[in-house]
């Protein structure tokens, strides 16, 4: 699996019109070459300073314009982990990948479950219609994902995979 996996990174091409192609390529380029993996991550500082991009990219302009958007490419994809960033080409890379992310989201299930608590605490109602920037209708989480939320707390991060609503 892992020679498919880089064999299709070598192959991405970004669109001729991304403003930042040229450097997502050389991204991969350098994520390839240099074996970055799950078990030897490289930090985003460390990238920025090492990989040979055609600008200067903060922490944070690199995270928007070249990770971000290769997070949402289905030719491939750039893991993270508090350890780091790296080129997905195995199932340690997977797995290290959807832990981090089950954890982060965990985290921000907890953030939202001790705010409704304290809101109810200090007797603030929820707000009616869209007064006040309540959020649309639309854009509120339903039932269904709000009890899957709470089933995700109360699981593994194995488990939660199995509960995607996907």
């Amino acid at each position: 699996m892992a020679r498919r996996m880089i064999n299709l990174a070598r192959r991405w091409r970004p669109k001729a019109d991304d403003p930042h192609g040229e450097n997502k390529r050389r991204l991969v380029d350098y994520l390839i070459e240099n074996e970055i993996t799950a078990e030897n991550p490289i930090t985003l500082k460390e990238l920025v300073r090492s990989a040979r991009f055609s600008q200067r990219y903060t922490r944070e302009a690199l995270q928007h314009n070249l990770l971000g958007p290769l997070r949402r490419d289905p030719q491939l994809f750039v893991g993270t982990s508090n350890r780091g960033v790296f080129l997905v080409t195995s199932r340690i890379d997977v797995d290290t990948t959807l832990e981090f992310y089950t954890s982060r989201i965990r985290a921000e299930l907890r953030h939202a479950r001790n705010l409704r608590t304290l809101a109810k605490r200090a007797g603030l109602k929820k707000a009616a219609g869209n007064a006040h920037g309540a959020v649309p209708a639309k854009d509120r989480p339903s039932f269904t994902s709000m009890n899957l939320a709470t089933r995700t707390l109360e699981t593994s991060p194995r488990e939660c995979l199995l509960l995607r609503p996907w």
